[in-house]
């Protein structure tokens, strides 16, 4: 009796020491992450799903992403183009399915790419081109590194061609290299020097820092500033207030010093396809993407 209570003794003191090993406070911790967000710009086709397939936290999706947005990242729906979704560092394997309650048409893989994704860096990942037989380029993935400059008490602007014409062309297509011009949104058509010149499709500019103003993008063929192919007025955003009843802080937009915003070209809907066609998809348009916010002066 008196071995089998030392022995009892003996087993409880192990695994209170056990316990002290392993005892706390915990703390949680958030592994390193990056920013990340998708856009459908496939001109031919409905609404799309987005996803990172091999992590389970971390690992942005959208949902639901028709021609010209972002859909309804995590599962979240939103009436605007999408923010950035913290992304587990490292490299990983994004899939795009097509949107459909048939489980059978919901597996079917559209893009299939991988990525290697840094701490503290911002990506975009665009879906652009046709999935049509018969059309020009085949449907990819466009992802651009998004290290985007602080601008201060300025703005910072860039521009990216995503717009390749359908076929047959009309008139209305985005030419394959195309000036950009950002202006005063009182001017009713570019003068001078352009902003960017000659960017062709899939390409890219650097930022370019300027005054917050009222603004608008041009765009024209390549050495015709007097032939405007589409042109849209970015947004403004809305200053921040300390004296308001809550306090708010600033939306980013061309008036708001400390934005970074990304002008995207982007093409019509090809005519009969599943894409929108209303009016406004039939013809090409400016979108534009927030990079960057300004601070904050509520805390």
């Amino acid at each position: 009796m008196n071995l089998m209570r030392v022995g009892a003794t003996i087993i409880i003191v192990a695994a209170l020491a056990a316990c002290k090993h392993e005892g706390g406070p915990f703390a949680s911790t958030t592994p390193p992450t990056a920013g990340f967000r998708y856009v459908n710009l496939m001109p031919d086709r409905g609404a799309v799903d987005f996803r990172i397939v091999d992590a389970i936290t971390f690992a942005p999706s959208a949902f639901g992403a028709t021609f010209r947005t972002g859909g309804s990242p995590n599962g979240i729906s939103t009436a605007y183009l999408p923010n950035y979704s913290p992304a587990l560092t490292g490299t990983h394997r994004i899939r795009m399915f097509w949107t459909s309650t048939n489980p059978d048409t919901a597996q079917m893989v559209l893009i299939d790419t991988t990525i290697t994704l840094s701490a503290g860096v911002n990506y975009t990942f665009y879906a652009y081109g046709y999935t049509t037989s018969g059309q020009a380029p085949v449907a990819k993935a466009f992802i651009t590194t998004d290290s985007t400059p602080d601008p201060g008490t300025s703005i910072a602007f860039r521009a990216i061609h995503l717009a390749p014409a359908g076929s047959p062309t009309t008139a209305q297509d985005v030419p394959a290299s195309v000036d950009v011009y950002v202006a005063n949104q009182a001017v009713a058509n570019p003068t001078g020097t352009a902003t960017w010149a000659g960017v062709g499709v899939g390409m890219f500019t650097g930022y370019k820092t300027m005054a917050p103003d009222s603004l608008q993008v041009f765009v024209t063929p390549a050495g015709t500033p007097g032939t405007v192919t589409t042109k849209a007025q970015a947004p403004k955003g809305v200053a921040g207030s300390l004296t308001a009843s809550p306090p708010t802080d600033p939306i980013a937009g061309t008036q708001q010093a400390g934005s970074s915003i990304t002008a995207v070209i982007v093409p019509r809907s090809l005519a009969g396809s599943k894409a929108p066609q209303s009016a406004a998809y039939l013809v090409p348009t400016v979108l534009f993407l927030i990079d960057k916010i300004p601070p904050r002066i509520t805390q």
